[in-house]
């Protein structure tokens, strides 16, 4: 790895032009990876790296300290103490990192997620200075399934597979656009990320979910067909867990934001259906989960005659007929 020194030598404009934005929790075993990958980007132009960490309690603060010490120029620690998402629930990058960050562009890499290209952001960089109307730029991603060591890679490829122009289409919305794009490949113009935070914020609907809707709706995202980040699967974490409780919870922030964007915008019908197919598996899965059998199976069968498809019906149904004792 180059010193701060050297790499700083390397920008023709020592002026940061990105922001990489970056929240860790409890992510020891991969805050090195992830930090090493961001201060190998090879760059003409000046960068920081605008850490949160929201009290983790393992030793991912001991990491960040050792690295920021080494880079306090480009490395610019936000350390709590507490955990914050506990008391505001959502929304750490626009209270923590949107209002220090000195860049035009913002870019985005979790603590447990890393980045494989030296030159992406040089590469998205590119493609905005030249491209006015571009408000945002996406890459192909490898995804990491860390309980199964499943390693997939060019996710985005295999659904876009035809795009005009390198431009992603906004629609379907909900279960394709939304679903599979990742914030770990993305820059942004931070003139985007100002008007986004002019609109209602919904507490508890992942902030990265309304990000990058508004994006889809509201300006042109554009996606280079080469991976350069890798998305981690964890265990256990908000959007991935075992617990039902907290599925339930993430289901129910996801249609709430559904909810949200089908009154604000004209959404086509194929969004507008996934959201009642959503709404109806939310209420499924609550019936099987408490045992209801008739109440579940009834339900199930009209959700299959209202044109719906899902692979969970099965589960639930499978849930809601075993044995107590199983």
């Amino acid at each position: 790895m180059l010193s701060e020194n050297l790499i700083i030598d390397n920008w023709q404009e020592k002026k940061c032009l990105v922001s990489i934005c970056c929240l860790t929790y409890n992510h020891e075993l991969f805050i090195e990876q992830c930090l090493k990958n961001l201060l190998n980007q090879i760059t003409d132009f000046g960068f920081e790296i605008l850490i949160h960490d929201d009290a983790s309690q393992d030793q991912t603060q001991g990491i960040i300290k050792k690295y920021a010490e080494q880079y306090p120029k480009i490395i610019k620690p936000i350390l709590q103490t507490e955990n914050q998402r506990s008391k505001i629930n959502t929304g750490m990058n626009p209270k923590f990192n949107y209002p220090r960050a000195a860049g035009k562009y913002i870019a985005f890499c979790e603590g447990d997620d890393y980045w494989i290209d030296p030159y992406k952001l040089q590469k998205q960089v590119a493609i905005l200075n030249t491209n006015h109307d571009i408000g945002c730029v996406v890459t192909d991603y490898n995804k990491l399934i860390e309980n199964k060591s499943v390693y997939n890679e060019k996710v985005l490829s295999k659904t876009f597979k035809t795009i005009q122009n390198g431009i992603i289409s906004a629609y379907p919305l909900f279960s394709i656009a939304l679903k599979k794009t990742r914030t770990v490949t993305a820059m942004v113009r931070m003139d985007c990320i100002n008007e986004f935070q002019k609109k209602d914020f919904l507490k508890g609907v992942p902030g990265d979910t309304q990000l990058f809707g508004y994006l889809l709706l509201t300006t042109k995202i554009y996606f280079k067909k080469e991976s350069t980040a890798v998305y981690r699967i964890l265990n256990e974490s908000v959007s991935h867990t075992n617990s039902f409780a907290k599925k339930q919870q993430f289901m129910k922030s996801f249609n709430i934001y559904m909810a949200h964007i089908i009154a604000n915008y004209n959404l086509p019908r194929a969004d507008k259906k996934y959201y009642q197919k959503s709404i109806r598996l939310f209420k499924i899965r609550a019936m099987a989960h408490e045992q209801k059998r008739l109440q579940t199976l009834i339900e199930s069968i009209l959700f299959v005659l209202n044109g719906h498809l899902s692979k969970l019906i099965i589960p639930q149904i499978k849930i809601a007929f075993k044995n107590k004792d199983e």
